[in-house]
């Protein structure tokens, strides 16, 4: 009698009622048929709503606190990370340490993690190549030319001179300096910002509950598929580009990104000319700066009833 009021209670029409009744904001889901309402499975749909329900009651609460953290292995040195809205997945810039003191790195990438992978815990389940550290990741849900995708923006430095570029030991690392502020460097540089899309339908594939990322058996089946990166497009200028993100314009997927001193670039992700928006500098050289001096009354000689 037990077992059958457990698997009553566990029944995935329970809980999707319960779902749909609670009146809690649930979380983002990745905008595919595997992850709509018909298609959840009874864990998941409890899963969902038992996640929705504690957040809601602990941001509700005047004393906000973490309720559980967990950490994984990244096989990698993390610089940055990016979430999808909903968490499913995370892409993380990392390099590859090399040295004795492991302070210098190599094989500069990004990988995508499934923070939620039904066998639980955190995989990297794809990765591709950056050459030089990506900065200001930004990532989230989009369509592109029809397809369900994350779309990933970054940017990066480059060596400005060809020499540079391809000198096994160049005068100096790029990916070094800080991707926060404006770099006087010794050498000529460039900065690139490149949009890269990861259709949903890969990532599902990967993430194929049957197989243990890593094994022998989930190598073999992730190299049976398509790359599942896919490069959009890439912004290539010597100004300073900063603060990529990506968003839909007049129904279009659009990546903006700041362009030092005072301008906003503008592309369609699906192609297509950019635009510009410049932003006219204040002249400084020509306002004057004005103080202005202010008595105050004098409070005269402090006595025992001064306050």
């Amino acid at each position: 009698m037990n077992r059958f009021y457990h698997d009553i209670s566990h029944h995935r029409i329970v809980w999707k009622r319960f779902l749909l009744k609670s009146g809690v904001p649930i979380h983002p889901l990745p905008p595919t048929s595997r992850h709509s309402l018909p298609n959840l499975s009874g864990l998941e749909a409890e899963r969902l709503l038992l996640r929705a329900t504690s957040l809601e009651k602990n941001w509700s609460s005047p004393n906000t606190r973490v309720i559980h953290s967990w950490g994984f292995t990244s096989y990698y040195t993390v610089f940055s990370m990016a979430t999808v809205p909903g968490g499913q997945y995370l892409i993380a810039s990392v390099g590859t340490s090399v040295g004795v003191s492991g302070d210098r790195y190599t094989d500069y990438s990004l990988v995508v993690y499934a923070m939620d992978h039904p066998l639980g815990g955190a995989h990297a389940i794809a990765r591709t190549q950056t050459r030089t550290k990506a900065y200001h990741l930004k990532a989230r849900y989009t369509t592109i030319n029809g397809r369900r995708c994350i779309a990933v923006a970054y940017v990066r430095r480059d060596w400005g001179r060809r020499s540079d570029r391809e000198n096994p030991n160049p005068p100096v690392d790029v990916s070094t300096w800080s991707g926060d502020h404006e770099i006087d460097a010794p050498i000529p540089i460039k900065y690139e910002c490149v949009a890269l899309e990861v259709p949903l339908e890969y990532l599902e594939t990967l993430s194929d509950p049957r197989l243990v990322p890593g094994t022998p058996e989930w190598v073999a089946h992730a190299s049976a598929q398509p790359k599942p990166f896919r490069y959009l497009i890439a912004i290539r200028t010597r100004s300073q580009l900063m603060h990529p993100d990506i968003d839909e314009l007049f129904g279009k997927p659009y990546l903006a990104v700041v362009k030092r001193p005072n301008s906003v670039i503008f592309q369609n992700l699906e192609g297509g000319p950019s635009a510009t928006l410049t932003c006219p500098l204040p002249n400084l050289a020509h306002q004057r700066l004005v103080s202005r001096a202010i008595d105050f009354p004098s409070l005269g000689p402090w006595s025992d009833n001064a306050h």
